[in-house]
């Protein structure tokens, strides 16, 4: 179909983001490494500029897809620029926490951030906006964050409304992939659920706890010990997480649907570094912003599916819940997102129009 068509040409050129949040696991505890940027800055030729050195943080995890590709980013720019602009590359917590990325981009702290909108901490409207429970496809919201089809809503929105007065430049988003449940015990009911506890956190979480989970929030790097000696059952988690940090090792089993059938995540600049490089200097991070961007939504386009198949060739098990139980995810769902609005005016502004774009590409809402 047409639209179907329209949706896997926007989603790869959608800007890219940075992903998720997570750092990855160890069989023990091992010291904080020192930071430890993948850029370093030149010595000026004589009479010529000092180079202008940024800061760029993610809090994708060593090893991800999404870590490898930024830290590709921020080469390709220093490079590109002939070392007039380095940008160094820092891991999660090496800078900054995972929780206070957003806040480091407005003061200045770093230049360049990437990370899940709901852990920015300065707005409610970060969660609903990137990681709506039973919400629209990866491809979907590809189209909702560029706003073809309704102008005004996507990155505009949260620029206008969100970023500006914290000094911050939005550059968008791109969808990472799936969210699943993925426990060291069977699921194959919600019935099964009681007594169970996840790692999860912001509006998902308050979703996965509708349902019946208790949530515990562990910091990533103690994720795969937790799991393994029972201090929680699992966790809500990217198909290509499971993956790429081994927890199909601990956490065998896998349940589906998606909870959430997309986790967002997007890159921001200060916006006082961005207003003081020269033209030629901003197009260039455009530039190499772009096509990064195509590369990683194509990326997350190819694991999506393969990430599945791959944990069942390492011994994992996937269950698939009944019709029934997914018409109850649904109803907790938007229950959740009711509860979401209430309180935040501007997060009931964005479900709102969330909600009429679903119903525009098919979906039926429970009243």
């Amino acid at each position: 179909m047409l639209l179907g068509a329209i949706c896997l040409s926007l989603i790869l050129v959608v800007p890219l983001m940075a992903a998720c949040t997570e750092e990855a696991p160890a069989p023990s505890p091992s010291p904080s490494p020192s930071p430890s940027p993948t850029a370093t800055t030149p010595a000026p030729s004589p009479g010529a500029p000092e180079p202008i050195v940024w800061r760029e943080v993610t809090t994708c995890p060593a090893g991800t897809m999404c870590y490898d590709l930024l830290e590709s980013w921020a080469l390709a720019i220093t490079e590109a620029s002939a070392g007039r602009l380095v940008v160094e590359h820092y891991g999660p917590g090496e800078i900054v926490t995972e929780l206070d990325f957003m806040e480091a981009t407005s003061k200045r702290v770093v230049e360049i951030t990437s990370g899940d909108y709901s852990k920015g901490g300065e707005f409610a409207v970060g969660g609903p906006y990137a990681s709506m429970p039973m919400g629209i496809s990866l491809m979907e919201w590809g189209i909702l964050d560029l706003g073809v089809l309704d102008p005004g809503v996507g990155r505009e929105f949260l620029q206008e409304n969100c970023y500006g007065d914290l000094g911050i430049k939005y550059l968008g988003g791109i969808p990472q992939g799936g969210c699943c449940i993925n426990t060291n015990r069977p699921i194959e009911r919600l019935s099964d659920i009681k007594g169970m506890k996840i790692r999860d956190f912001g509006l998902k979480g308050e979703f996965c706890a509708n349902l019946g989970f208790t949530i515990e929030y562990v910091p990533y790097p103690e994720l795969y010990l937790a799991i393994s000696t029972g201090v929680v059952d699992g966790h809500n988690q990217l198909h290509s997480n499971i993956i790429d940090m081994s927890f199909y090792e601990v956490a065998p089993y896998i349940t589906l649907p998606d909870t959430v059938p997309y986790l967002g995540a997007g890159t921001w600049l200060n916006m006082e570094a961005w207003d003081e490089l020269t033209p030629d200097l901003q197009k260039l991070v455009m530039e190499t912003y772009e096509a990064f961007s195509y590369r990683f939504g194509r990326d997350q386009i190819d694991r999506g599916s393969s990430s599945l198949a791959e944990f069942v060739d390492k011994g994992g098990t996937i269950f698939y819940l009944p019709e029934e139980d997914i018409q109850v995810m649904m109803e907790v769902a938007v229950e959740t997102w009711a509860a979401a609005a209430a309180k935040d005016p501007l997060s009931a502004e964005f479900i709102d129009i969330y909600k009429d774009f679903m119903v525009k590409h098919g979906y039926e809402i429970p009243e």
